[in-house]
């Protein structure tokens, strides 16, 4: 059972006893990303939560890589577009060293000159490695020319410009703005006792900031873009991408059944159709992204270059099809079922409950209910999934991503 307390300087806490487990999982999440950045400080949440690993009032960087090898678990973190996530995965017994060396990185980070410019080269080197795999990059690419290069269009890692501009007075300014108790929420499951819960209220109870939050948000516009780029690789990538629904909307749940049907696992309908039947792309597959004031439908393809027009015309007829060869009955059973086990099946540890409850409040500000999951799978109709795919698969609105060793690309060709 999940319970959420609020301590007095707006610090949440959601935790979960599960007496039978031996580990304990521990979340500090910050609701601050790359979507609240702009196009001057892009980058600085990630560069931030890189920074804070490397050397603190009391632990040197090499200290803090010891002590986390020394506790056998995980110490790490991760920046998303909405949030950023410092974690602990341990033994139970372990945990008190594990929270007393991230409270410390949290509390007490030096982010001196010389650590932030070895890290700067680290980070540098990460957006050449991202540039480098063509299947993120053709993602990467329609996601910032679809959102005019705000918001959820910015890019995590940031840029080798806006990275230049960093420096110890950066950090300081943008964790003493953003790092406050009524952004902070944190997520514990595992072997947890009252102690546990009081020990965390002693920690972060006693943090005050006096200065107000105000937190930085743009509201997202989508906008149909064709972008293209020329690269010496063997491979097409192409992504097409479609206006979804944003979190929040009950509509979601059809979506997420429908993305299971149409592109979401081998028996999908255009892994089956497009690599099964016809051999034309390696990989082919759907996502939805949602977010909190907008979503996206996306399909991508990595294939021959000589094989464009036959994929994307192929994946014409499959929607078209969608019309007329009826999405069965046991078809759906079977997603639903699939897209149900994958729930219950991914809280098998307590580092997973540790991540649903941290990424439901930021989403949703608040914890759905496992039972309550389920149920808006399995209430999702064939009716629900014709609509929602009739609404997103909007021709009008579609947005095509391709990198290519072609020297152009003749977008009105590929027009439906």
């Amino acid at each position: 059972m999940n319970n959420i307390i609020t301590l007095k300087n707006g610090v949440r806490i959601a935790y979960e006893k599960m007496p039978a487990f031996r580990s304990i999982s521990f979340g500090i999440w910050i609701k601050i990303g790359s979507r609240n950045e702009d196009e001057k400080n892009n980058g600085i949440s990630h560069f931030t939560e890189h920074m804070l690993f490397k050397g603190t009032k009391n632990k040197t960087a090499k200290e803090i890589a010891h002590i986390t090898d020394a506790i056998g678990g995980t110490v790490n973190a991760f920046t998303s577009k909405e949030c950023t996530c410092y974690y602990t995965m341990t033994l139970d017994e372990q945990f008190h060293t594990a929270l007393d060396l991230l409270q410390d990185m949290f509390f007490n980070s030096l982010f001196s000159d010389e650590e932030i410019e070895k890290e700067r080269n680290v980070i540098l080197e990460e957006i050449d490695m991202y540039k480098d795999d063509p299947s993120n990059y053709v993602s990467d690419q329609l996601k910032k020319e679809i959102f005019n290069n705000k918001g959820f269009g910015l890019p995590i890692l940031g840029t080798k410009e806006t990275l230049e501009t960093f420096n110890h007075e950066t950090f300081v300014d943008f964790t003493k703005k953003y790092y406050h108790p009524k952004n902070t929420i944190l997520t514990i499951a595992g072997n947890i006792t009252d102690d546990t819960i009081k020990l965390l209220e002693e920690t972060f109870g006693s943090w005050e900031v006096k200065e107000e939050l105000i937190l930085p948000i743009e509201k997202s516009i989508y906008t149909q873009k064709n972008i293209f780029t020329k690269r010496d690789i063997e491979q097409l990538h192409m992504e097409m991408t479609f206006l979804g629904v944003e979190d929040g909307n009950k509509k979601r749940h059809a979506l997420e059944v429908f993305n299971g049907i149409f592109g979401g696992g081998m028996s999908s309908l255009l892994f089956q159709k497009i690599r099964e039947e016809q051999g034309l792309a390696y990989s082919v597959y759907s996502y939805r992204t949602s977010y909190d004031d907008i979503g996206i439908f996306s399909i991508y393809a990595g294939l021959n270059v000589n094989q464009l027009s036959k994929t994307v015309n192929l994946i014409y007829d499959i929607i078209d099809n969608l019309r007329v060869d009826k999405i069965s009955q046991d078809i759906l059973d079977i997603t639903k079922i699939r897209i149900k086990s994958n729930v219950v099946l991914g809280l098998e540890s307590s580092a997973n409950h540790m991540y649903k409850m941290g990424n439901a409040l930021i989403k949703y500000g608040k914890i759905i209910p496992i039972d309550e999951s389920l149920k808006n799978i399995e209430n999702v109709s064939l009716d629900d999934i014709y609509n929602v795919s009739g609404e997103v698969l909007n021709f009008d609105k579609m947005s095509i991503s391709i990198v290519s060793p072609l020297d152009n690309i003749d977008f009105e060709e590929l027009k439906k």
